[in-house]
């Protein structure tokens, strides 16, 4: 019986770098400019520093952990540590009527 062709490439890890596609792209943001403003020993250095510290940072947690974590951090600093929707919200709150989930008291069993 033949299989199912199954797309699961762009989710597996490579095999020459070990790296998924989203750390490799992280990867190639730090090499592009590096390549362009430094002689070739300095960009190698640095993307050789780049490359291990993504090994060494995402070892043994899942794929795309650093692209996470600094998406998170990034957000966490440009919302001034306001990570909900409501928190970041500036709309005032109705002033017209009691809001139902936090002004009006739990009642006990009946």
């Amino acid at each position: 019986m033949a299989r199912a062709p199954v797309y699961r490439y762009l989710d597996a890890r490579n095999a020459l770098f070990g790296l998924a596609l989203g750390e490799a792209l992280a990867l190639l943001t730090v090499a592009w400019p590096a390549m362009l403003g430094l002689p070739p020993l300095g960009a190698a250095g640095v993307v050789l520093g780049a490359y291990v510290a993504l090994r060494l940072v995402g070892r043994g947690r899942a794929d795309n952990f650093v692209q996470q974590w600094v998406a998170w951090q990034t957000r966490r600093l440009l919302a001034g540590g306001h990570l909900s929707p409501a928190a970041r919200a500036s709309a005032p709150r109705f002033p017209h009527a009691p809001l139902q989930f936090r002004d009006v008291p739990r009642r006990g069993p009946e």
